[in-house]
């Protein structure tokens, strides 16, 4: 599957889709999901996620790689906080932070 495609389409639901002003009604991959759309909507130099990643499948996750490799492409400034070595794989800096006692 090509997993390359727009933020309109990232989270997978209709757009007459009623999201109560909870979100009770979405699932927490589509809480994510709803959540990095609005960041990404902007057009912005620099964005910061933190663990963008944690509760969406695969193919979503793809997707988000995706999206974060066409806003490096596209000259603006992509901080993440993960874990997750395959984000790690994308970055061109990684900056590793360490509690010392």
């Amino acid at each position: 599957e090509n997993v390359s495609i727009g933020i309109d389409e990232f989270i997978g639901l209709p757009r007459t889709y009623q999201i109560s002003s909870n979100g009770k009604n979405l699932s927490q991959g589509q809480q994510q999901k709803t959540l990095l759309k609005r960041a990404l909507y902007e057009d912005k130099a620099v964005y910061l996620f933190d663990e963008p990643t944690s509760n969406l499948d695969l193919i979503s996750k793809k997707r988000f790689v995706n999206l974060v490799l066409d806003l490096q492409s596209r000259g603006k400034i992509v901080c993440i906080i993960t874990h997750d070595p395959e984000l790690m794989g994308i970055s061109t800096q990684i900056l590793n932070l360490s509690e010392k006692a």
